[in-house]
């Protein structure tokens, strides 16, 4: 076998040890079902690399890091006559039990059927048949429907997490933790009023009022004009734009642009009070723009510098997770 034949076979059985360590315990057994063992194992930057029969491996390579596979022991004529027409079956194997897993969270029964009957025919004939891939219109569908399911447990669980804060309010109607809570939760279920009330009890609880609250409340406000003015919202609470309208909040335009002026005018007040740089209230005086000159040219540019904001965090994140110690790719000490 050639250095390409042989790099080759290195990639497809390296594949076939990842899909495999990627399985549930209970289907491993059907990769090896052709008589073709394969295994790899990791310790430090070292990865080694075996395959063979069950109890004697006839190919052993090892690779440091990122490096060139090293042999160990290859004993390339038995190979040959006892593996090397296995390696592609089995290959399809593990990548056919992969999709199944992926779609249908096990091995579903229409696959095991298709996999018993490849097997049997290739036990009877040596021929091998070949399995098929799931059609990409199901995968898709299959996909949505995790996706929903997905969705609906998580409103559940926020549904189940309201009931539990509402009932602390009322023991405790000045329950300071609680009514931090509830605007977010109130948000996720797009129940604006009810989060507009929760944003105003935080202004009375013990400890109150907070920069931060007059903000987002100001925010809602003024989400609600640019939803009026252009058909799209502005982020409240750090999230994705809001489709607050005027209706669901109860007040005219005038009060809206009312009501957000003097949430966000408080906001800039006490910001600047406790010393807060001029870029660091570049947001705030953005929003309080927009309540005198509500015009698309002024959300627009609110919304660039949002855009812009986003985009620092995220690097910023980056960078910190790159700078950690668990991102380190060094050597073992």
């Amino acid at each position: 076998m050639g250095r390409k034949g042989l790099y080759e076979l290195l990639r497809t059985l390296e594949a076939i040890a990842f899909l495999k360590s990627m399985l549930p315990l209970h289907l491993r057994g059907w990769i090896n079902s052709l008589g073709l063992y394969v295994q790899a194992c990791e310790a430090g930057q070292r990865t080694r690399l075996q395959a063979g029969g069950n109890l004697h491996s006839y190919l052993d390579v090892w690779q440091e890091g990122q490096g060139d596979w090293q042999i160990r022991k290859f004993d390339g004529d038995t190979w040959e006559r006892r593996f090397a027409h296995v390696v592609e079956p089995t290959y399809q194997i593990a990548d056919f039990l992969s999709d199944r897993v992926a779609s249908f969270g096990d091995l579903d029964s229409e696959g095991a059927n298709v996999l018993s009957h490849a097997l049997q025919h290739y036990k009877d004939t040596g021929v091998w048949l070949g399995l098929p891939k799931i059609p990409e219109e199901v995968m898709r569908k299959l996909a949505e429907e995790k996706a929903r399911a997905r969705a609906q447990e998580e409103r559940q669980k926020r549904l189940r997490r309201i009931t539990d804060v509402e009932a602390e309010v009322r023991k405790n109607p000045l329950d300071r933790l609680a009514w931090l809570s509830l605007p977010f939760l109130y948000y996720q279920e797009q129940r604006f009023k009810d989060m507009e009330n929760a944003l105003k009890m935080q202004l009375k609880i013990k400890g109150g009022p907070y920069s931060s609250t007059y903000k987002e409340l100001g925010k809602t406000y003024l989400a609600v004009l640019s939803v009026s003015l252009r058909g799209k919202g502005i982020p409240i609470l750090g999230y994705e734009p809001s489709n607050v309208t005027v209706e669901t909040l109860g007040y005219s335009i005038d009060e809206l642009r009312d009501l957000a002026r003097e949430n966000l005018s408080k906001a800039y007040e006490m910001d600047k009070e406790a010393g807060f740089k001029e870029e660091d209230l570049k947001e705030l005086e953005l929003a309080l723009k927009a309540t005198y000159t509500p015009s698309l040219e002024v959300f627009d540019e609110l919304d660039r510098y949002l855009e812009q904001e986003r985009q620092l965090d995220e690097r910023k994140q980056e960078e910190r997770l790159q700078g950690s110690p668990d991102s380190d790719t060094g050597e073992d000490e």
